[in-house]
């Protein structure tokens, strides 16, 4: 058969279009599927990643823990096994780290952009699967269902129970079948104890990296093409959000922005944006709510018309605080939601170095860094502590470091927090401010908020923090040891970490002491006893001696407090203060704390104590006096070291009559002896 005659029979007609049709399908989605291509990450760690060009040069996206602790050089390898070696080039918010490929990679490198309908394209898709590149260059494929979706990240568990989302699979590629279309959704961040995996999205991703890539892959994002007024655009249900301006005038910061309808079906959208729906966060990590919003010449609400940009303004009230950079904004309506990150109009230099934010560089910018303690994904410094006056104020940042969680909610009331000075003496917190907020805050991740806590603290002089405790509904942080003279080698000590030289014990001079006792783990010091009418106040110090308990629980009552005159009158503690001013304190390692017993004595002058007992958690602390002035240095004896002393000296008295009784029992036998 000719082929003519071939290509006039129907029959083959139609079977050489079926063939067509199946090609060109076949064609695209091969395309489709191996437009992003995966990567196994070898560092301290393993990971996987995702490949993206800039120019000539080819990058890798995987997450920052994996390659945080590694050397300078790393290997990734690609299909086929294909081997490369590349360098941690700059990490960014998010979690997420660039690393640069060798030049002589031979990795399969190809451009990709995320499709204009990626926000519709996840919201209508509940199923994906997991695409995990081995070493060997092979993929695995985990079926996930997609439980949940936010702004910014996308919750997953495998669509079989029997299987587990892996830890060291940090950095696979999340996707979605729509249609014939293989889509990117993002990349996994974290798995939790139970194997639910956090995915980032891949449009916050691309936006939080957009600088880097100089702007191509923004302009995925978005539905229209880039406006060069504009500082970022989004899209959201075809209505475009781009910002415009900012600008502060005095307490009010406002945010200009163009709305513009887009979908060409529409000639009108109703658009509705309450302005507290709307927030921000500032590059201080302060939190503000919108406070008035003007959409063209109407408040709160307006009609977009199809293709037709309407100016708008969004205003915060932001008292005497300086916005220079907007972290994060979100725009909320009651049917779209923008949210734009790290908006800075005063930044020109796309240099990699200045513009992707290092989390590690956060700390430089405090003031002072005195300890740092983390938990549960939240990590607290220690700025400064400065006394006016009987006022305390202590000074520290939180930064949530999360990786899975963008957003954390922090509740930290002020009567939870409390340190002890150099005596002792315990004071709680009377005010904190978490930010520009009360005792509740939102930590964004990545950012440092500035915080303080009020302290009443009288007409004491605080010389040091010998324990702090910073205290929340979910989060904990204690540290020992806190010197408030400064000094750049001034250093706090967490609980973890604290040694026996930790602390040193502020006390009067020991020849001014009037007695000591180690019982067990704790040191009683007795450093003062006086007299004023018809009351006798001891004053004391306990000081915790295990150097294998950092915190020792210790509680008196004063009625286990017992003294004896000469004339035997004994009296016992009507009052005593461990500490802050109750029965009970903790005391820290090698740090003293100071106390008191008090006592009722009627008409009596106490001259002199015969006996004095303190009881406490961890045993009875007994003294003897000798005779001499009360108050004088060593006044009182250790009743141990004295029944010891006692017990000789009875023995050696038994002794000596025992031997005398032999000696006249010998002088006896020897004279009955010489009589026979």
């Amino acid at each position: 058969m000719t082929p003519s005659i071939f290509l006039e029979n129907q029959k083959y007609k139609s079977i050489i279009n079926i063939i067509l049709v199946y090609s060109i399908i076949i064609t695209f989605f091969i395309d489709s599927s191996f437009s992003q291509n995966t990567v196994f990450v070898e560092s301290s760690q393993i990971g996987r990643g995702i490949l993206r060009p800039r120019g000539n040069e080819c990058f890798v996206i995987t997450p920052y823990h994996v390659v945080e602790k590694s050397s300078t050089i790393l290997n990734v390898y690609g299909s086929n096994a294909t081997k490369s070696s590349c360098e941690l080039l700059q990490n960014a918010p998010y979690d997420l780290a660039i690393l640069r490929l060798d030049q002589s990679g031979g990795q399969e490198c190809a451009q990709w952009i995320l499709p204009k309908s990626y926000s519709q394209i996840l919201n209508r898709n509940n199923n994906g699967f997991l695409e995990i590149t081995e070493k060997s260059g092979s993929v695995r494929i985990i079926d996930v269902n997609i439980i949940q979706k936010d702004v910014e990240y996308i919750s997953i568990s495998p669509t079989n129970s029997a299987m587990i989302i892996v830890k060291g699979w940090s950095g696979s590629a999340l996707f979605v079948n729509d249609g014939m279309s293989k889509v990117y959704l993002g990349m996994l961040s974290d798995v939790d104890d139970e194997g639910v995996g956090t995915v980032l999205r891949a449009d916050v991703m691309m936006l939080t990296l957009s600088t880097f890539f100089n702007g191509e892959i923004t302009k995925t994002i978005s539905d229209s093409k880039k406006n060069i007024n504009g500082l970022a655009y989004q899209e959201d249900k075809q209505i475009k959000c781009t910002i415009t301006d900012y600008e502060q005038n005095g307490q009010s910061f406002k945010v200009k922005y163009t709305l513009v309808n887009l979908n060409s079906s529409m000639t009108s959208i109703e658009a509705s944006f309450p302005p507290h729906y709307s927030s921000l966060v500032d590059q201080e990590g302060y939190v503000y709510n919108g406070f008035s919003i003007k959409m063209g010449n109407k408040e709160n609400n307006t009609n977009l018309i199809y293709n037709t940009p309407i100016n708008c303004e969004l205003t915060f009230n932001v008292g005497a605080n300086v916005v220079d950079k907007i972290e994060k904004l979100n725009i909320h309506g009651y049917s779209q939601d923008f949210t734009f990150l790290n908006i800075n109009k005063n930044v020109t230099d796309l240099n990699i170095e200045n513009t992707l934010i290092n989390p590690k560089k956060l700390e430089l910018d405090v003031n002072r860094n005195l300890a740092q303690s983390i938990d549960k994904g939240v990590k607290c410094v220690i700025n400064h502590f400065d006394q006016n006056g009987s006022k305390g104020n202590l000074y520290f940042t939180l930064t949530n470091t999360s990786s899975s969680q963008s957003k954390k909610e922090v509740s930290i009331p002020a009567h939870y927090c409390r340190f002890q000075d150099q005596s002792g003496l315990e004071f709680k917190g009377n005010a904190i401010y978490l930010g520009n907020t009360g005792n509740n805050a939102q930590l964004i991740s990545g950012i440092n908020l500035k915080c303080k806590i009020e302290f009443t603290i009288g007409i004491g002089n605080i010389e040091k923090l010998s324990y702090l405790n910073i205290k929340g509904y979910e989060n904990n942080f204690e540290f020992f040891g806190i010197p408030i003279v400064e000094t750049e080698s001034q250093t706090l000590l967490s609980k973890k970490t604290i040694s026996s030289n930790s602390a040193s014990v502020i006390l009067p001079p020991k020849e001014n002491l009037l007695g000591e006792l180690t019982e067990g783990d704790v040191n009683i010091k007795i450093s003062k006893f006086e007299q004023i009418g018809n009351k006798a106040i001891l004053t004391f110090f306990l000081t915790n001696k295990n150097n294998s308990q950092q915190v020792l629980d210790f509680s008196s009552r004063a009625y286990q407090t017992e003294l004896k005159d000469r004339k035997n009158n004994t009296y016992n503690a009507t009052y005593i203060e461990i500490g802050s001013g109750s029965e009970r304190s903790e005391l820290i390692l090698n740090t003293p704390v100071q106390c008191f017993a008090e006592f009722e004595v009627g008409m009596n002058q106490i001259m002199d104590i015969s006996y004095l007992k303190i009881s406490g958690s961890t045993g009875d602390f007994e003294f003897n006096g000798k005779k001499g002035k009360l108050g004088q240095p060593e006044s009182l004896k250790s009743k141990k070291a004295a029944d010891t002393k006692t017990g000789i000296i009875v023995l050696g008295g038994a002794l000596l009559f025992d031997a005398a009784l032999k000696k006249i029992d010998k002088n006896k036998k020897n004279k009955d002896e010489k009589k026979n």
